[in-house]
């Protein structure tokens, strides 16, 4: 497990990473979808992780209900500004899911893969909070290149 870990960690710093380019509105909604499907899909696999407590499993039912909350405003928004308070909710749910599955005991029980995918849907957020005006696109940092999130996304989204 902890190899697996590593590993993970050597490949994502390993990636070369740059400037955030603020998506464009569609890019945002398709980035929206594919966080919301990509996250969601990881709860069976949580659901089934002996170790993880009961109150974890709700509240991580809870950001992810909140994720697809958001993504589906965005995804509503087809013309002009971004909903910026959606936006706003999506990267506090993501965020707050990440830091669960990233802190102790859960982070010890998580497979690597389940992990990989809350990484990739936390790189996406600079680029979000950018095409919302919430972040110059200049100082968002990228953890990963945002087409490797989707990709990692869509993967564990079935797609």
């Amino acid at each position: 497990m902890v190899a697996r870990r590593i590993l993970l960690a050597s490949s994502i710093a390993l990636t070369i990473t740059g400037c955030v380019t603020a998506p464009t509105m569609s890019q945002l909604a398709m980035d929206a979808q594919v966080i919301a499907a990509g996250l969601t899909a990881t709860l069976p696999a949580l659901a089934g992780i002996a170790g993880i407590s009961a109150t974890t499993r709700v509240a991580l039912q809870s950001y992810l209900s909140d994720v697809q909350s958001a993504a589906s405003a965005i995804v509503a928004t087809t013309a002009g500004a971004a909903p910026v308070s959606a936006v706003q909710m999506l990267v506090r749910a993501v965020n707050a899911a990440v830091a669960v599955i990233t802190s102790a005991p859960v982070n010890a029980l998580i497979p690597a893969s389940i992990e990989a995918v809350f990484v990739a849907a936390s790189a996406l957020l600079p680029g979000i909070e950018a095409a919302a005006g919430l972040l110059a696109a200049a100082d968002a940092p990228g953890k990963m290149p945002p087409d490797t999130a989707r990709l990692i996304l869509k993967a564990a989204a079935g797609g």
